[in-house]
């Protein structure tokens, strides 16, 4: 006897157990993921930037400039100097 999940049951599962989820994920789809993941952040943070770049002095004059400093942020954090 071979018992079947219903489809609702399965998106259900996936939807809760994201460790398991990504365990079973290929390598394209896990790095499109992190990827995805990183370009929201450093977007995200590239408009707070830019929000924020009369009131704390950031010179910052484009959604360009704004970009570029969010990246060479986040790429430099926990860096040993």
């Amino acid at each position: 006897m071979q018992r079947r999940l219903p489809s609702t049951a399965v998106v259900s599962l996936h939807m809760r157990d994201w460790f398991h989820t990504l365990l079973t994920m290929s390598m394209f789809h896990i790095t499109f993921v992190l990827f995805t993941i990183f370009v929201f952040a450093v977007v995200f943070w590239a408009f707070l930037y830019q929000a924020a770049s009369t009131a704390c002095g950031l010179e910052v004059d484009s959604f360009i400039d704004a970009f570029m400093l969010s990246i060479e942020t986040l790429t430099t954090i926990g860096a040993l100097q």
